[in-house]
C-alpha cells in the first residue's frame, strides 16, 4: 500500500538525494524528527524526513501539522497471508 505524508503550514522545503524532475518517484521514509524553534512561544520549526538511500527532506513549518493517508488499495503479500493486528 502506498501512503502519502501531508504537511500543512509549510514555508520552505529543501531536499537532498532526490530528483525533483521525477514526479512519480516513490520513497521510503525511515524516520521523522522535529527541530522546534528556540522560543517556547513560537510553534514553528523544521521537520526532517529521513529517507532510505541517503535522501533527506527538510520542511520549515509555521506549526507542526502532519498526517498520513493511504492512496492505494492493499495488495496481497507474496506469502499469501494477511497481517494480523490483535487488539487494534
Amino acid at each position: 500500500m502506498r501512503t502519502v505524508l501531508l504537511v500543512d503550514h509549510v514555508t520552505a522545503v529543501r531536499a537532498s538525494g532526490l530528483d525533483p524532475a521525477d514526479k512519480e518517484q516513490a520513497v521510503s521514509v525511515l524516520g521523522l524528527s522535529f527541530d522546534a524553534s528556540a522560543d517556547e512561544e513560537d510553534p514553528s520549526g523544521r521537520l526532517r524526513v529521513l529517507l532510505a538511500g541517503d535522501g533527506e527532506i527538510e520542511i520549515a513549518v509555521e506549526c507542526l501539522e502532519v498526517r498520513a493517508e493511504d492512496v492505494t488499495r492493499p495488495w496481497i503479500a507474496a506469502s499469501g497471508k494477511a497481517p494480523s493486528h490483535p487488539g487494534a
